[in-house]
């Protein structure tokens, strides 16, 4: 088969793309690590007929595929095909890369050239520099180091010093043109000796242009012993003078200590507060130092605590503790505070959290609620803190009737909270009768005991066989005085007037009053009855048994039945 010329293209014209390389130019022309570097091959086109000339461009990393590019081109002219070289993971130096177009390649060179930061110690700092530091003090020196190059570089900056037992770690800066970060190294003293220390930091950078700036001014230290460091005032003279100079009585070149005022917040501390004491040292000294001063609790279960503040001379210095009072009672309490040759005692007195529970309401079982031995009820008082300090209540339901605890539980409330406490009252286990119910809080160190109890309440328990209808207004007539029985509706009695509860006291239940209508015992049933008019007698016994059930009918329609209850929308409320 023989492939269709192209318009104008003579026949037998060769379709074979080729092409040639003209020129390889990299940008920027010296490009240092982390620059993206911009390649350009120009190619030119040899053969017959105008097509998109494949320039492909080998990495020098293996782990980087080849590209390619397609720049169209007419015959005999060329074009460009451009790549980017992302330099920030090759080192520095010579990297060869290979381009290939059909019928030709080559190979070329690409230098990088390494990033040139230019690392300075600007400045280092001692926070005391004439100071004397205690030996196993920790000193605290701090560098500034600046990037002055036109790059951002790595280094690393080490403290250094030949008297050093061992030295800090080294730190590593990460630093973009122009920008400077402080380091703060701690030289741990606790193995170095007594003496004059003479500290320098250094910088290691690669392809520093200047390391001549890498190294700092020489910092002296001067180090003394525990033993050479006067501490404490007895009368005008210290109460330990160090081993050279007993016979100095004021030491002018040497710390000296003394206790000044001791202050703790709150002024009134209450139990549960934690209280902050604060000690002040005063050095009345000619040199900078340090000593330890101990606080003693006034409990054994408490460990002594252990301060060094330190002072410049002439200063004086702080030390902080807290006290926490949570399990402390209210009272007198004795505090010592101890140092080399320091002894002081101070008193804090712990006053009594006055919180003050209220019982502002009692929410009793609903009046109209008939209650059956055996029902749980709920009952709930509304509890609030009116003192000024967080307190702890116990919140009991009693039945002042028979002086009796039913429920307990604590409460812990802060200042001014409140909150809604709940009991359940399982009355299987109580006794029928009237109840007298209260509900009262009791805490330790409540100001006011007037208003710890809510107003009684009377709720009733009864029996299942002490729930009966019967009707308002006066008693039935005939019952009996402590009839035990079960009281009953007689066989002739019609539909009541209206619906009370019955106890057992109120044994019989003749000549029960007959309604006017149905609608007056609360309900319409859906399918009337022959209801009997007000002269009717006997002939309308049967039609009692059907009113509970109309009842019933009529509560659930309206989605009010409630377990063992027969209550009516127009019925009284103490119904079962």
């Amino acid at each position: 088969l023989q492939r269709p010329s192209s318009p104008g293209v003579p026949a037998g014209t060769n379709r074979v793309i080729t092409a040639s390389i003209e020129d390889v130019t990299l940008t920027p022309e010296s490009p240092v690590v982390g620059d993206p570097v911009t390649i350009t091959v120009t190619t030119r086109n040899t053969g017959p007929l105008a097509a998109n000339v494949p320039v492909t461009l080998h990495f020098p990393s293996p782990t980087k595929q080849p590209e390619t590019r397609k720049p169209r081109t007419e015959p005999g002219r060329t074009s460009t095909a451009q790549f980017t070289w992302r330099t920030s993971r090759y080192e520095p130096g010579d990297h060869t890369f290979k381009v290939t177009v059909p019928g030709s390649e080559t190979e070329f060179t690409g230098t990088l050239l390494a990033p040139t930061a230019d690392f300075d110690i600007v400045e280092t700092h001692l926070p005391d520099q004439a100071a004397a530091y205690a030996q196993g003090d920790p000193v605290e020196i701090g560098v500034l180091v600046r990037n002055n190059g036109p790059h951002a570089g790595r280094a690393s900056i080490a403290l250094h010093s030949a008297s050093m037992d061992t030295t800090p770690h080294d730190q590593s800066l990460n630093l973009e043109p122009d920008e400077s970060q402080a380091v703060k190294f701690v030289w741990n003293t606790s193995k170095s000796e007594p003496g004059v220390h003479s500290l320098q930091f250094g910088l290691e950078s690669a392809d520093d242009p200047h390391p001549e700036n890498d190294l700092s001014d020489a910092i002296s230290v001067t180090l003394i012993s525990d033993q050479d460091i006067a501490v404490g005032m007895s009368g005008t003279l210290p109460a330990s003078q160090p081993r050279d100079a007993l016979a100095e009585p004021e030491l002018p070149g040497l710390p000296l200590f003394s206790i000044g005022t001791i202050s703790f917040h709150p002024q009134e501390p209450v139990v549960g507060d934690p209280v902050s004491i604060t000690v002040e040292i005063i050095n009345k000294g000619g040199l900078a130092g340090r000593t330890p001063i101990t606080l003693h609790f006034p409990s054994d279960a408490k460990q002594p605590e252990t301060r060094r503040p330190r002072a410049a001379p002439g200063q004086n210095a702080f030390s902080t503790f807290t006290w926490r009072t949570g399990r402390y009672a209210p009272g007198m309490y004795l505090f010592r505070i101890e140092g080399v040759g320091l002894l002081r005692t101070f008193n804090i007195e712990l006053q009594p959290p006055s919180a003050d529970f209220a019982v502002k309401a009692l929410y009793p079982p609903h009046p109209g609620l008939a209650i059956a031995q055996g029902d749980w009820v709920e009952v709930a008082a509304f509890i609030q803190n009116l003192g000024p300090h967080d307190g702890r209540a116990k919140i009991s339901l009693r039945d002042v009737s028979r002086h009796d605890r039913m429920y307990s539980q604590s409460v812990s409330l802060a200042a001014g909270e409140s909150r809604i406490v709940e009991f359940t009252w399982k009355t299987l286990r109580y006794n029928a009768g009237d109840y007298r119910l209260i509900v009262d809080a009791q805490a330790d160190h409540d100001t006011d005991q007037t208003n710890n109890h809510s107003e009684p309440a009377w709720a009733q328990i009864l029996t299942n066989r002490d729930i009966t209808l019967g009707f308002a207004g006066q008693h039935p007539v005939g019952w009996v005085a402590h009839e035990p029985s079960k009281p009953r509706l007689r066989a002739n009695a019609q539909y009541p007037v209206t619906l009370q509860v019955l106890s057992s006291a109120d044994a019989a239940t003749d000549d029960l009053r007959l309604p006017t209508t149905l609608e007056s015992f609360g309900v319409v049933p859906a399918a009337a009855p022959d209801i009997p008019s007000a002269a009717a007698t006997a002939d309308a016994d049967l039609r009692l048994t059907t009113s509970p059930f109309q009842c019933a009918v009529q509560q659930q329609r309206n989605g009010e039945l409630q377990p063992r209850s027969l209550l009516c929308p127009g019925a009284p409320a103490l119904i079962r």
